[in-house]
């Protein structure tokens, strides 16, 4: 029957339409399509469409070792209807991605100065925070601002453009709760940071315009020691964001 094929990675995009037998199993509907998008078919990441559900798209993912057929894929749609199978290209095979997570993260080598750059890492599934930094290195996505050596990372986690915590290196990533409200931001670690001594302190710096609860842009932090008074604190504040 016919078969429209829509690519998760181009929001809305359904411009493959097949003609397939029922009875094509897993891999070759992996290799018609990745003969079609021109790519090798273990660069691709198939999911089952939403049970019974009103809404069209993707549901879950389907494992690559997928002993079904293209008939057990389609059972939830009503005879008429314009049956639709999502897929996605991806960075690294899909037998590697199964033994590993998705985590997606902010990076910003000396905040609050430079650009953002979101970050797609795929860390082993039962890894830790370490375990990120260590894949973030190797991934190549970190861009520096200058030809220095990337020093040591830390993951901080923000809400409404405010640090609320600096992760350990030992949490696990499960132990991390994304969501719509919540994020996390990897930053070096600046060299005057990395050795604090007992009586210093790293205090987060929000922006806020008006209300202190409208916060945005980039929020870091400095440290703070013992005899710091307002003056040098504000002093701190000013030269990380470049004013006078």
């Amino acid at each position: 029957g016919e078969l429209k094929l829509c690519d998760n990675n181009v929001a809305n995009y359904c411009a493959l339409t097949l003609e397939l037998s029922p009875r094509v199993n897993y891999r070759q509907l992996a290799k018609k399509v990745a003969d079609y998008r021109d790519t090798d078919r273990y660069l691709l990441q198939f999911f089952k469409a939403m049970s019974y559900s009103s809404r069209d798209g993707p549901g879950h993912p389907l494992r690559c070792n997928f002993e079904g057929t293209l008939k057990d894929l389609l059972v939830y749609f009503r005879p008429k209807q314009m049956k639709r199978i999502y897929y996605q290209r991806l960075s690294i095979p899909i037998n590697e991605l199964e033994n590993k997570r998705q985590f997606k993260c902010a990076w910003m080598q000396d905040p609050p100065n430079g650009e953002e750059k979101e970050l797609v890492l795929y860390p082993n599934r039962n890894a830790n925070v370490n375990d990120l930094f260590h894949e973030a290195k190797a991934s190549g996505q970190l861009e520096l601002s200058d030809d220095s050596l990337l020093g040591s990372l830390r993951l901080v986690e923000i809400i409404s453009n405010k640090i609320f915590s600096i992760t350990r290196p030992e949490q696990t990533l499960d132990s991390l709760q994304g969501g719509t409200t919540k994020s996390y931001r990897l930053e070096e670690i600046p060299k005057d940071q990395e050795e604090m001594g007992d009586t210093d302190i790293l205090v987060p710096v929000a922006h806020f315009s008006k209300e202190v609860f409208s916060t945005f842009g980039s929020p870091f932090l400095i440290p703070l020691t013992q005899g710091d008074t307002v003056g040098s604190v504000k002093q701190k504040i000013q030269d990380k964001v470049g004013v006078s």
